[in-house]
């Protein structure tokens, strides 16, 4: 599961579901002799009530979850959306600023005294809100009965916003009259509403979500109101979507017939739901596809898959369309494994945390179709007495750059170095490249970092230092010492930038400069 995800650490609590909601989830629980409560999740109609509970539950979200359409398990969903926000929030400005500002700690602590000040209960939804500071306009692709990831966002974020596509007009319905419930817009009465109030007010689901119906021959991202050709105005910060797995009848019932244990819940869902043209793989090809054509318009795009095997494939889809700014991810949930792909044509890099978060599935490839977008050196060991010495060494070669912007970062641990933000409007590293552009008249104009100016490249660059690494001063053990200087550790984090090339010769030249006594 996702770090944040908060039924990591705390799963649905059956008995406290079961109280809150007796008539609909609360007939559906048993008790184990152990004094365990549970529920049996191949039984369709628990699974809905238990859906229906922990969206009222946990977030303040009344769903009617209909019988025959797919029901999305929340944490599993969770997983995708706090993953998108970390892609958001690690996407980061020429500046270094976050293209999605978000608030601080000083936001999420008048959260929580808001409900410890109003005896509100303190709700998953708001372990999990982020008080971001700016609009996040995401398009869901294929939202379903219930519009999961759309209704999810909005419990997230207070900034969060969604157009949501679906060609299915009786899931979309669906989804329309949950979205307009009273509840959930705060209209209704007090009284009516009150178990499904939380600390944040109620989530104005009206106003911040809309329902497109599409058809199977329209694009996937919809743009007939928009003018392509004559703004560069962003649509979307991201697109998301969940495909169907499988591309027939008969693809699906080999793959339930492949797998060595029984499913553990039920599955239900119309055709559409679960099949199409292609499977998965060429679902999110057309997206690929699409993405080329809208190309910056939306910052990331992207889609969860159910298939290992569709990774490496669509991985190698990106490289044939010489896309080489990628992120996947995988989330794990019992024996359910989801993975994430995301892919962007500007220019923003997210760290290896974000992007290159796989797990122990080294084994499909894929490290090597998504390259590291960080470098670590060690410095040689007495090179520096101390990281203050290295500090002023890195600083004073970052100031001897034309055209760079210097900025210090305060640290999160203050004894941990110094990380500072590099900016570089040209290549000033490469001393043939250097000579070719004050040649020109052009070096002139942009030796100083403009706003209008997109820069060839930035980065992250951090020092740190072990402080009891243990050196052999002596070929007999009893003659060893800790050294006064261990060596000084560098990391390069790339941030923005289209040239990998940039990014490498740039590390290789600062790391040789370091080490460099002369």
């Amino acid at each position: 599961m996702h770090p944040r995800n908060p039924y990591a650490s705390h799963p649905p609590d059956f008995q406290a579901l079961a109280a809150f909601d007796p008539d609909n989830f609360g007939r559906h629980v048993r008790t184990r002799k152990d004094g365990r409560f549970y529920i049996d999740f191949k039984d369709l109609q628990a699974c809905k009530a238990l859906n229906e509970a922990i969206l009222l539950h946990d977030f303040g979200i009344k769903v009617n979850q209909p019988a025959d359409r797919l029901c999305p398990p929340v944490p599993n969903r969770l997983n995708y959306l706090l993953w998108l926000q970390d892609v958001l929030r690690e996407s980061k400005r020429p500046d270094g600023r976050p293209v999605v500002e978000f608030g601080g700690d000083e936001a999420a602590r008048s959260l929580k005294s808001v409900a410890s000040d109003s005896g509100a209960r303190m709700t998953k939804r708001m372990r999990v809100q982020s008080p971001d500071a700016s609009t996040i306009r995401t398009l869901d692709i294929g939202t379903g009965a219930t519009a999961i990831y759309p209704i999810l966002g909005c419990a997230l974020s207070p900034h969060w916003t969604f157009d949501a596509t679906e060609i299915d007009s009786e899931s979309l319905a669906n989804a329309q009259t949950m979205i307009d419930d009273p509840c959930n817009n705060g209209e209704a009465p007090a009284l009516a509403c009150a178990q499904r109030r939380t600390a944040q007010g109620p989530l104005q689901l009206k106003s911040r979500i809309r329902l497109i119906l599409r058809t199977a021959e329209d694009t996937l991202i919809p743009t007939e109101d928009q003018n392509l050709q004559a703004s560069s105005e962003l649509l979307y910060h991201c697109t998301m979507s969940n495909p169907p797995f499988y591309s027939s009848s008969e693809d699906l019932a080999e793959s339930a017939a492949a797998k060595l244990l029984p499913p553990q819940s039920a599955c239900t869902g119309t055709d559409g739901e679960m099949i199409t043209p292609g499977g998965e793989v060429a679902f999110v090809t057309r997206q690929i596809e699409e993405s080329i054509v809208l190309g910056q318009r939306v910052l990331w795009y992207s889609s969860m898959l159910g298939k290992l095997s569709s990774v490496s494939t669509l991985l190698q889809t990106l490289k044939e369309k010489q896309i080489d700014n990628i992120a996947v991810t995988k989330f794990q949930q019992g024996q359910t494994g989801r993975w994430a792909i995301a892919w962007s044509l500007s220019p923003h890099r997210l760290p290896d945390w974000v992007g290159r978060s796989m797990g122990d599935t080294a084994a499909s490839g894929w490290s090597t179709l998504v390259s590291s977008t960080s470098i670590f050196r060690t410095l040689p060991t007495g090179r520096f007495e101390s990281l203050q010495q290295a500090e002023e060494a890195l600083f004073k070669l970052l100031n001897s750059l034309d055209a760079a912007q210097v900025s210090p970062q305060e640290p999160e641990d203050p004894s941990s170095g110094r990380t500072v933000f590099v900016g570089l409007a040209y290549n000033v590293w490469n001393r043939a490249a250097r000579r070719a552009a004050k040649a020109s008249a052009e070096a002139t104009a942009i030796t100083k970092v403009k706003p209008d100016v997109e820069p060839v490249l930035c980065l992250l660059i951090s020092l740190s230092q072990q402080r009891h690494r243990r050196t052999e001063v002596s070929a007999t053990p009893a003659s060893s010492s800790f050294s006064s200087s261990p060596p000084v550790e560098v990391k390069m984090q790339w941030t923005y930038g289209r040239s990998r090339l940039h990014f490498e010769s740039f590390a290789t030249m600062l790391i040789r400069s370091l080490s460099s006594r002369g």
